[in-house]
């Protein structure tokens, strides 16, 4: 699929990782333009968040309350 900068606006993720000693990651994919938060545990999960978030769609994954 090629990008056409001109028919798309640009989307700002802030992403948080942590990795533990056996290598496990999780985190949390911060949406600036909405203020929505997906909590992640694997690379394929941050993928579907941000994949969720850009389309407007559920990304499957649960929110991230404070």
């Amino acid at each position: 699929m090629e990008f056409e900068a001109n028919r798309r606006r640009s989307d700002t993720f802030v992403i948080h990782v942590a990795v533990n000693h056996a290598g496990e990651l999780a985190g949390v994919v911060h949406h600036v333009r909405t203020g929505e938060k997906r909590r992640f545990e694997t690379l394929d999960d941050l993928g579907a968040a941000i994949r969720g978030m850009v389309s407007g769609g559920h990304s499957g994954l649960e929110p991230e309350h404070r």
